[in-house]
């Protein structure tokens, strides 16, 4: 969804306020597509604070299916964050990319809305999801779910360095 912000930039002192839905069903983060159960659902405060600069103020919420970390379950993680944007539209892409400040979502007087929430949530994305904090994970041998049932295999922890020696005594 584009904003056009020649109104925005031109009266200096104009204020658009909007709440929009995106269509969003996945997501890639890191080469891994996450499925996004719960649309984001977006509140925006565009406002012109000066010549060729705009404040974005607002709030996002959407709800990405994400694996856990442990036990390889379904996991409805939710993302709620406010979003607080300066932007200075009479910057070019090289003095954005000197100060480190990609603005992707900006093309010339657009506002790509759609862009913005997706770098959002990028880069409030988890580094780790668990399903609860005493999941018991998966099996390292037969793969059971170790929430759902208990498995039959020997889970010993042997140190790898002596395991040549329980293969000898196994032989004999």
């Amino acid at each position: 969804m584009l904003i056009n912000l020649t109104k925005v930039v031109s009266s200096g002192d104009y204020n658009k306020s909007l709440k929009t839905t995106i269509n969003m069903d996945n997501i890639f983060v890191d080469g891994q597509s996450y499925n996004i159960s719960k649309q984001p659902v977006v509140e925006l405060n565009i406002e012109g604070i000066g010549t060729k600069e705009i404040e974005v103020n607002g709030s996002f919420e959407t709800v990405i299916n994400i694996p856990c970390n442990r036990c390889m379950d379904t996991v409805g993680y939710t993302i709620k964050e406010n979003i607080n944007k300066h932007i200075n539209l009479d910057e070019t892409k090289e003095d954005r990319e000197k100060n480190l400040d990609e603005m992707t979502f900006v093309d010339g007087f657009n506002l790509d809305i759609e862009e913005l929430i997706h770098n959002e949530i990028i880069v409030h994305f988890p580094m780790r999801v668990l399903c609860n904090e005493n999941c018991k994970g998966i099996c390292k041998q037969c793969g059971e779910n170790l929430n759902l049932s208990q498995c039959k295999c020997d889970n010993k922890d042997i140190d790898v360095r002596m395991s040549v020696f329980q293969d000898i005594l196994k032989q004999l």
